[in-house]
């Protein structure tokens, strides 16, 4: 590496002690360090026990990760070492004799353990706070110990609209916190905590503004670096563009719509999200340690990349959706944005009832269910995620910002992490790439049988959904039809008895319906009122069009020449098929005047 770079010079060694090295950011932390300084000591890595599995064959998988490809053929593996533990654990549940060593050779420590399931328990989330208590323990006695740097999130202060580059007072202390959580069972916690959690949008952010707070107040006389991420994504350039292993937050939405079991997001257009690419936040999380090594003092980096508007960034990955398909696709991928509460709760509850009857067809064929499960669990990560789809933050980044400016030429090109030097268009253009490789397993050799299948999934889609909304239009019809017909028949016969005008009423709606099927079953049956004959031209208008013949979508690989007309030819039916739901969307609260029909004319005459 080159003598001009200052970071990687730090580095040289340098013992490293690692949390969460086996999750998303602990895996590019160590691929970074192993591949820019080949002078640095040890890396060790703290992991759980794995049951059926000994801890060589777990550092073996452990590299056998596509981000390790750069470094594959370095020998590398002896600067890297396992060290069983658990952070939920007093002591972390190290061995005496690991502690020991760990004590006397660990220069840099990078606590970036966390659960980050938005909808852990109270005790779940308690863990984050407790295993900072017990890195700050161990931090302690450390003799060499140059800095601690610790990975929270940019929103452990969401409560405020503006978040500096400091740590808050949180509502309750981290100890007394601990002290209730041990004394309590989760719904005495649920029921004491309740003042204070009712702020926050999910347990995991307030632990980690419990555990900022405990940094502040625990540690003296050590330097810390608390780097808060915003919302993380793919890699944009090392070790691979659009790297990703995981389906948090952001990306599992993204990856859940390219299969197509994603329709609907609840979220406001013109709020903006922050994104930062995940190699972006490793760079910045070494530059932090850099800094801050040895200064003796807290300090606190927000990085939080770039802003995006929510409806820009949806119609991106719409349009990426169509550009590269992927095989693993469920149903026609496209996500439509629906800005009402309501609204929204109203589309989950009839994607769930369509999965429950995928599911019970599944069922009497013999087969595993999972659609109503899978629509039950995306729902959920919808409703978690839409805090942050519905408001909008703004940051201070002043430190960030002067972080970067003190790096030389050669440090931002071997650790950049500003995201005004990214191409977004072309970022997430990658991160869609991405998700197709490195999460659904989809290979670019499937992409001509892949587009096939959007092309006939598109077919399908758009064929259920013209039918869904003439079945509306024409319900609407008979409703309007049937308003109208006891309307004029109360105009026309005022003094008549309410049975009178009942029957009446039947005959005329019975007379007056034009469809010859429909009509003649109703004439063969007697009813009471016009709602009954109503619920009956409904029902045998559905039996109608269930009868009717269906052709099967013929799949077809298409020539390279002709695939962008077809894509054109598609977009643009796509778009009048979205226009002409929108405005059958609005036939019901439309006034419209008053209609007469061929059997209304007598009572006029």
């Amino acid at each position: 590496m080159s003598n001009n770079s200052k970071i990687s010079d730090f580095f040289k060694n340098q013992t490293i002690f690692l949390t969460g090295g086996t999750g998303l950011i602990g895996k590019l932390l160590v691929e970074k360090l192993v591949r820019i300084s080949f002078d640095l000591k040890k890396v060790y890595i703290l992991v759980r026990t794995k049951h059926g599995q000994n801890p060589q064959q777990r550092f073996e998988d452990f590299f056998d990760n596509s981000c390790f490809e750069k470094i594959k053929g370095e020998n590398f593996k002896n600067k890297v070492s396992f060290i069983t533990g658990d952070c939920n654990k007093p002591g972390l549940g190290l061995k005496s004799e690991d502690a020991h060593v760990l004590k006397n050779e660990t220069t840099c420590i990078f606590h970036a353990a966390a659960n980050v399931n938005f909808r852990q328990t109270i005790k779940e989330a308690s863990y984050n706070v407790s295993s900072t208590k017990e890195m700050i323990k161990l931090a302690k006695e450390m003799a060499n110990l140059k800095v601690f740097v610790y990975v929270s999130t940019a929103y452990s202060n969401c409560i405020n609209n503006y978040i500096r580059e400091e740590i808050y007072e949180p509502p309750i202390k981290a100890e007394a916190f601990l002290s209730l959580v041990k004394s309590c069972n989760e719904r005495d916690l649920e029921k004491t905590l309740l003042p204070y959690l009712n702020k926050w949008p999910n347990n995991y952010a307030f632990s980690k503004c419990l555990s900022e707070d405990l940094i502040k107040d625990s540690i003296t006389g050590i330097s810390v670096a608390v780097v808060r991420p915003s919302i993380v994504t793919n890699t944009v350039r090392d070790p691979v563009p659009g790297w990703v292993d995981n389906y948090h937050g952001f990306v599992g939405l993204a990856a859940a719509g390219y299969r197509g079991v994603l329709q609907n997001l609840y979220l406001k257009k013109e709020k903006k999200l922050h994104l930062v690419p995940a190699d972006f936040l490793c760079n910045c999380i070494l530059a932090a340690a850099w800094d801050t090594a040895n200064s003796k003092t807290i300090k606190v980096f927000n990085c939080v990349g770039k802003n995006i508007h929510l409806g820009k960034l949806v119609n991106m990955m719409n349009g990426f959706y169509w550009k590269i398909p992927t095989m693993k696709c469920l149903w026609y991928p496209k996500i439509s944005i629906i800005q009402n509460q309501f609204w929204y709760n109203v589309n989950a509850f009839w994607l769930l009832m369509l999965a429950l009857c995928i599911d019970f067809v599944f069922f009497c064929f013999k087969k595993p269910v999972w659609a109503a499960k899978m629509s039950k669990r995306i729902t959920e990560q919808v409703n978690v995620l839409s805090y942050f789809a519905t408001r909008e933050w703004s940051f201070d980044e002043d430190r960030f910002t002067n972080l970067w400016n003190k790096l030389g030429d050669e440090d931002k090109n071997i650790f950049p992490f500003n995201s005004n030097t990214i191409d977004w268009d072309k970022y997430l253009f990658s991160c869609t790439l991405g998700i197709r490789v490195y999460l659904l397993k989809d290979p670019g050799t499937t992409f001509p049988k892949a587009k096939a299948k959007f092309i006939s999934m598109f077919a399908v889609h758009y064929t259920i959904v013209a039918l869904f909304y003439y079945f509306l239009y024409i319900v609407f019809k008979f409703l309007e039809f049937e308003a109208d017909v006891k309307r004029l028949v109360r105009l026309a016969y005022t003094n008549a008895s309410p049975t009178f005008q009942g029957t009446l009423a039947i005959e005329t709606f019975v007379n007056g319906i034009r469809d010859g099927e429909i009509k003649k079953v109703l004439q063969l049956s007697r009813y009471q009122t016009s709602s009954e004959a109503l619920i009956r031209a409904l029902e045998v208008e559905a039996a109608y069009n269930s009868s009717r013949t269906w052709h099967k979508v013929r799949i077809a690989e298409l020539d390279e020449e002709k695939n962008d007309k077809v894509e054109k030819l598609l977009e643009k039916l796509s778009q009048q098929m979205d226009g002409l739901s929108r405005g059958l969307e609005n036939v019901a609260s439309q006034k419209k005047s008053l209609e007469c029909y061929r059997c209304c004319l007598v009572v006029f005459n």
